[in-house]
Order: C-alpha cells, then sequence, then structure tokens
C-alpha cells in the first residue's frame, strides 16, 4: 500500500514549499520589484523618475499573485511584499514632493508676472527713478549711473507714440548659475504706435526673495522693417557692460 506522506497537506496540494530547495523558486519579478522600488529615492529628483517606484510597486503587485497561485511552487512572496510598501511609499511621497514644488514655483511665477508689468508701465510712463531706486546697490553699477539707465531705456521708447498693447512673451525660473545665484528673465513684447520693442526685465533670487537685477528694452526686427521712419539708434542691445547671453 502506500505510505501517507508526513505532512497531510500534499494531498491537496497545499504545500508551501519555500523551504524545499528542490521546489521553491524565488520569483524574479519580486526582486526586480525589489530593485526598482530600492531606487525610488531618486524620483524625488527628477518627476520622469517617479516611474522607478511606481514600477517596484507594479511588479510587486503581479510578483505577489503570481507567488499566492503557484501554492507554493514559486517563493519571495516577501520580497513582493516589500517591494510593494516601498514602492507605493515612495511612490505617494515623490508625487507629493514635486507637486508642492510645482504649485511654489506657480506662485513666484504669477507675482513675478504681475511685477514685470508694473515694472514695465512705470518705464512706459517714464518712472525711471522709480524703477532705478528698485535694483539694489551692487546691480546697479551694472545698469550705470541713474541718468545713463534713463538714457538708455528713454531712447527705445522715445517717438514711439501711446502704448497699443502689451504681453508677457514668456517668464521661467532658469536652473542655478554655478555660483548658485538664480535668475528669472520676464520677456515682454510692447506695442507702441509707432514701434515694436521686446522688453526683458531680470529678477534674481536672493534669500527667499526676488529681487530686480536688471530691466532692457529692444526693438524687434519686425518693427525696424514696419516702421524705418521711426526707428531710434539702436542704444540699448545690452543691459550693461558683462551681461551677456541674457543673464545679468
Amino acid at each position: 500500500m502506500p505510505q501517507t506522506p508526513q505532512n497531510p497537506e500534499l494531498l491537496d496540494g497545499k504545500l508551501d514549499r519555500a523551504t524545499d530547495a528542490e521546489y521553491a523558486a524565488v520569483s524574479t519579478s519580486a526582486v526586480f520589484a525589489l530593485i526598482f522600488s530600492l531606487a525610488g529615492p531618486a524620483a524625488f529628483l527628477a518627476v520622469p523618475l517617479i516611474a522607478l517606484p511606481v514600477l517596484g510597486l507594479a511588479l510587486g503587485i503581479a510578483a505577489d499573485r503570481k507567488i499566492r497561485r503557484s501554492r507554493g511552487v514559486v517563493t519571495g512572496r516577501r520580497i513582493a511584499l516589500a517591494a510593494i510598501a516601498i514602492g507605493a511609499i515612495l511612490s505617494v511621497a515623490a508625487a507629493a514632493h514635486h507637486s508642492i514644488a510645482w504649485f511654489r514655483e506657480r506662485q513666484v511665477l504669477t507675482g513675478l508676472e504681475t511685477r514685470a508689468y508694473a515694472i514695465a508701465d512705470d518705464v512706459l510712463n517714464e518712472r525711471y527713478d522709480k524703477v532705478y531706486g528698485m535694483i539694489p546697490e551692487e546691480f546697479r553699477k551694472r545698469q550705470g549711473t541713474r541718468g545713463q539707465f534713463q538714457a538708455r531705456l528713454g531712447a527705445s521708447f522715445r517717438g514711439g507714440g501711446a502704448l497699443v498693447s502689451r504681453s508677457l512673451m514668456s517668464l521661467q525660473i532658469l536652473p542655478p548659475n554655478p555660483d548658485g545665484t538664480v535668475i528669472a528673465p520676464a520677456e515682454l513684447r510692447v506695442e507702441l504706435e509707432r514701434r515694436e520693442l521686446d522688453v526683458t526685465i531680470w529678477f534674481k533670487e536672493s534669500d527667499g526673495k526676488w529681487d530686480l537685477v536688471g530691466v532692457a528694452a529692444q526693438e524687434t526686427l519686425d518693427s525696424l522693417a514696419k516702421f524705418p521712419a521711426a526707428t531710434p539708434p539702436q542704444t540699448n542691445v545690452e543691459m550693461s557692460p558683462g551681461i551677456k547671453k541674457g543673464r545679468p
């Protein structure tokens, strides 16, 4: 007569063979799931990297299902559950981190946009002293004297006529310079009756505050072709000596 196995669970196929080296096999999906989940902290560096913990979570769930359905032929459920837990926590945390950063950046950009329009209006209304006074002392040197600042901007706007429209073309926070300086240039298109100008307003972050550090205006190529008779001398191509490539 055949012998009855010492473990009666052999009769219904429910043996967990995780401890039987002859039969058990560690789930490859579970291992890869844990690897991706453990790489999850990189998700805090950039939004696309959130895919790492998400992939770890998804693979972990799939591996756990496969292990449970294998009835002990495939093992590694603890690995899969660890991948699921780590992947879920890091996915949610990284998504929250980037969401908060995005909202904060939007708040900053909205505030800078409002300030850029106000500064452009001041220049249009020839309130040069007010604008010059907003610039910190260390950056005024790059703008020249108060008179030079006024003469440079005034040359671009003088004779252009009344304001027709103004619009924000671009505004972004640039990556930090090697010295850690963070700059946000706002570029506006200002259309006058007899001239069209590109106005660039630079802001610099300092201790959580954004200072105005420079203003420049230049007539557009379309304007040069459309209003040749009204074109003034181009004296404001650069904001000031030493400022190149659009950064103070």
